[in-house]
């Protein structure tokens, strides 16, 4: 009997014990830990969610450390915003496992800005007008993560890697004074940028998933090279080279209301795609040149004062040049046109539109039953042009 009831004292021990080794578990929010050396802040998350907000403190050299509205998170174990001071330095975020947040809310940052996100489905904030002094540079090794900023400059480089996800980056006025790097992962990644004036070159690096990069209203001062996505620029100007090197599925590379100072080359996939270039400036070559697929190009309302080169692939692909809009070549201008039963239309006498070549102007069809429209459009040809190969010429 003595046996039995000491059995049963034993059992029940155990299941509080049990009790007691799973609460904290089932309780256990987010934590970092924070701290300053030798002016540097160093702010490191553990293994589950984290939520932080980096403010400005009450006096200079200060930062505020909160927990965000989404996942409640301490600092310190404490459940109450904590401030740090003495951040002369470099600011350093490590978060850990988990779906982390951080957001950097008008912060000065005296030195760089460093970020890594870990592995997870991530956020990253920096808005109202945060300024960093350094360089800034946010990783994530994460799944469908978002970097948003809004209203921010740095004054050194910026480097935003993605994860293997679908990323997503969102700008809406950056200054950045030297040079960027957006670089996504193997899903279809988005960048989209409004009021983004680089002071170096842009380099935007996809994988090769369905990626879009959209930029309005920007500037850079160099190169702007994009690899792996499509790319849309509309009242952009790029002081340097503009180099796209299209992803392999289909679509869509367009460049409008813009001014390009270097030479420009457009590279586009093997799917079906178009090459819109409408209402822009090239004042130096323009190379392009489409992949396997019925491709299709549409070039108006521009000036091109260098070399012009443009080539299809494979497939029955479809040139229109000058149907809307009047667009001018400075130089000589070559049309070559790939395998494949072709279309190449030159000006538009319905829309009053025509194009004016006034250095040499070649167009070979190609293999194919190809098609040239260009009489009675009123194009303007400085000496009698090259036709090559075109099965029917209207």
């Amino acid at each position: 009997m003595r046996a039995k009831r000491r059995a049963a004292r034993d059992s029940a021990a155990n299941r509080w014990s049990l009790m007691e080794s799973l609460e904290p578990r089932q309780l256990l929010s987010g934590n970092v830990f924070a701290l300053v050396a030798a002016g540097n802040l160093f702010v490191v998350g553990d293994a589950v969610d984290n939520d932080i907000i980096l403010s400005p403190g009450a006096l200079a050299g200060q930062v505020q450390i909160a927990s965000g509205a989404t996942t409640a998170t301490t600092v310190d174990h404490s459940t109450t915003p904590v401030t740090l001071a003495g951040v002369t330095g470099s600011i350093i975020v490590a978060l850990g496992r988990g779906d982390d947040r951080l957001e950097v809310s008008g912060l000065t940052v005296p030195g760089q800005l460093v970020a890594d996100m870990g592995v997870g489905s991530n956020h990253v904030n920096i808005d109202s007008h945060t300024q960093v002094q350094g360089s800034m540079v946010i990783v994530d090794r994460g799944i469908n993560s978002q970097v948003t900023v809004d209203m921010a400059s740095v004054n050194g480089s910026v480097v935003l890697k993605g994860g293997f996800g679908a990323n997503t980056v969102s700008i809406d006025t950056l200054t950045v004074n030297h040079a960027m790097v957006i670089q996504g992962g193997p899903s279809a990644d988005t960048v989209t940028a409004d009021v983004l004036h680089v002071a170096g070159s842009l380099v935007v690096k996809s994988g090769w998933g369905n990626d879009t990069a959209t930029l309005t209203n920007s500037t850079i001062t160099h190169a702007a090279v994009f690899s792996g996505t499509d790319v849309s620029l509309d009242t952009c100007t790029v002081g340097g080279a503009l180099v796209v090197v299209a992803g392999p599925l289909d679509g869509n590379v367009s460049v409008t209301n813009s001014t390009v100072t270097g030479p420009m080359v457009l590279r586009s996939g093997a799917g079906t795609d178009t090459v819109t270039l409408a209402g822009s400036t090239f004042h130096s070559a323009a190379v392009i040149r489409t992949g396997i697929g019925a491709d299709t190009v549409n070039i108006n309302g521009s000036t091109f004062d260098g070399v012009f080169v443009l080539s299809t692939g494979l497939g029955a692909d479809t040139v229109n040049i000058a149907t809307t809009d009047n667009v001018t070549f400075a130089r000589a201008a070559i049309v070559a046109l790939g395998p494949g039963d072709d279309h190449l239309t030159l000006g538009n006498s319905g829309a009053g539109s025509f194009a004016t070549f006034n250095g040499p102007a070649i167009a070979n069809g190609g293999l194919g039953t190809d098609t040239l429209t260009y009489q009675g459009n009123h194009n303007v040809f400085a000496v009698t042009p090259v036709l090559v190969s075109f099965e029917t010429i209207n």
